[in-house]
């Protein structure tokens, strides 16, 4: 998806939680959002420790209320520069080296994927995150979160997009814009996440 302004992102989070709440495809405690800035770096990158297989699964799949024991192993690159390793590579990226010169469909680097299994997290769109656009080092507590701010605070976007450089695909590369501002060079991605607010 491009064209998407960060409210209208928002507002298919809204909407995709009520349509999974309702077809109980998603408890009522959990919501559908789009990913806090740590929390898309972190999906990037991977943590400290990083399950041994993926765990990637159709939303069917999923138990949610379950908190099954994960296999997990060291992260051999926790600051890796991008989703893959440090090193940049145009196969494992679209981006301005791949000379495809517009979006395209998620999958088509599944080798570019990160420790976590997620695919396209650098290169194709720019992607939405819910933070607003604050100083390092990152504080969850210092309003950057808020989701009820101003259609003025800058959102952070994160991943580069196709016309982009290895710099810019970096996975610690930092981009924003206003949240009623869109773009063709503009997506977003989701998260699942149990919270208080149902």
């Amino acid at each position: 998806m491009i064209y998407v302004r960060w409210n209208e992102a928002q507002d298919f989070c809204e909407w995709l939680t009520q349509k999974w709440h309702n077809e109980g495809r998603l408890p009522r405690n959990w919501q559908v959002q789009l990913p806090s800035e740590a929390e898309w770096e972190k999906a990037a990158r991977g943590g400290v420790e990083i399950p041994v297989t993926s765990r990637i699964r159709s939303i069917a799949a999923i138990a949610f209320e379950a908190s099954s024991p994960m296999a997990l192993q060291a992260n051999p690159l926790p600051q890796r520069r991008y989703p893959w390793g440090d090193q940049f590579d145009t196969n494992l990226a679209n981006s301005d080296e791949t000379n495809i010169g517009s979006a395209s469909a998620v999958g088509c680097f599944p080798h570019g994927q990160s420790p976590y299994g997620c695919e396209e997290m650098s290169g194709n769109v720019w992607q939405w995150t819910r933070s607003q656009f604050r100083d390092y080092p990152y504080n969850p507590h210092d309003g950057r979160e808020d989701l009820d701010a101003t259609s003025v605070d800058a959102r952070v976007l994160r991943g580069g997009a196709w016309g982009g450089y290895p710099l810019v695909l970096a996975c610690a590369f930092r981009f924003y814009s206003e949240p009623d501002y869109w773009s063709y060079i503009f997506g977003f991605r989701v998260v699942c996440a149990a919270s208080h607010r149902f």
